[in-house]
């Protein structure tokens, strides 16, 4: 039987994330998440809160192994270093996610919020109620790829609840991802009738650009194979004619896993401390 040592680990304060079950929207189906604190965390203290999703309906983004914590999805990989900066970071599989049921995936099909935001709002509200130590005053969201496409919808969504936000490699327009068969096998096949094709501009982020009220940043890698870079200047314009302030980071050598790579990740860091942390508490 092999067995690891990760005493070293250990020593540095760090512990793994408290698992958390919570309702979903309906207030009926039990959701299951994880909350990431700060190694020096203090209960007595209020902290900012970061929603760190992967909300696509092709998989699941909350790990259930201890190597999970580290090589999972790209909702936890880096979900300790933002907490160590002082945030209380959650990541949830709300219905819109895979592995549960049918029903449980398709909750949201057909309607604006496609990817279930309804239900992490919901769970962080319940959750503050039992954990009084996070500030909902101060609520962030960020996610890559499907994450980055989910955390700019719930700024726009919900733009008095979600403050501050950072978009990693979101498409601009799900009509025109690389790999269509990501969007239409969940979203329907655009050529199929007008009404499926009007779906896609329900579900574009792009035509909610005028709804925008908090501070986001937008990552792209300008050789990215997955999300090409078309779809940063798809996002891009449309926030300019919305006439609306954001902040923009194109990595031009970088992949679709630009936010791994060390500028993106102290620049995604740095943005939750200067507007999110920043924010007054009531």
């Amino acid at each position: 039987m092999l067995a690891s040592d990760a005493s070293a680990l250990y020593s540095t304060g760090w512990r793994p994330p408290q698992r958390v079950v919570t309702k979903a929207a309906d207030g009926v189906t039990d959701l299951y998440g994880l909350l990431f604190r700060p190694r020096d965390f203090d209960p007595s203290k209020k902290y900012p809160v970061i929603d760190y999703m992967y909300p696509g309906p092709q998989g699941n983004a909350v790990p259930i192994t201890f190597a999970g914590n580290f090589n999972g999805s790209a909702a936890t990989i880096n979900a300790q270093a933002f907490a160590d900066a002082g945030f209380i970071v959650f990541d949830v599989d709300g219905r819109g996610t895979a592995y549960r049921s049918r029903a449980f995936r398709d909750t949201f099909l057909g309607t604006e919020d496609v990817l279930g935001v309804a239900d992490h709002v919901a769970a962080l509200k319940n959750l503050a109620a039992e954990n009084v130590y996070m500030d909902l005053h101060r609520v962030g969201v960020m996610g890559h790829s499907f994450g980055g496409y989910g955390s700019l919808r719930a700024m726009l969504l919900y733009p008095d609840f979600f403050k501050v936000g950072v978009s990693t490699v979101g498409p601009g327009d799900l009509l025109n991802l690389q790999s269509g068969i990501s969007a239409e096998r969940f979203f329907g096949v655009a050529a199929s009738s007008p009404e499926a094709r009007a779906y896609y501009d329900v579900v574009s982020n792009t035509r909610l650009a005028s709804r925008l009220k908090g501070r986001v940043l937008l990552i792209y890698g300008g050789v990215d194979e997955n999300v090409p870079l078309k779809h940063a200047f798809v996002v891009f314009d449309a926030f300019i004619k919305a006439d609306k302030d954001v902040d923009m980071l194109v990595a031009p050598d970088s992949s679709h896993l630009v936010f791994a790579e060390p500028y993106a990740f102290r620049r995604s860091v740095k943005y939750f401390v200067e507007h999110l942390a920043a924010l007054p508490v009531p």
